[in-house]
């Protein structure tokens, strides 16, 4: 059930509007969170403005 993101597994995670790894360390303050998923149920839409749950 977990363990890695593919169909089927629950999961906890969010997509950035920026890769942290590979940006300046100065400009992770005006990085952006686009989704939030916890047990691979969508709670946070950025599209949407507003949690979903």
């Amino acid at each position: 059930m977990k363990g890695s993101i593919e169909p089927g597994k629950l999961a906890d995670f969010c997509i950035l509007d920026k890769d942290i790894m590979t940006i300046d360390p100065h400009d992770l303050t005006d990085t952006a969170v686009l989704m939030t998923i916890v047990d691979g149920d969508i709670v946070y839409d950025n599209s949407l403005g507003a949690f979903t749950h």
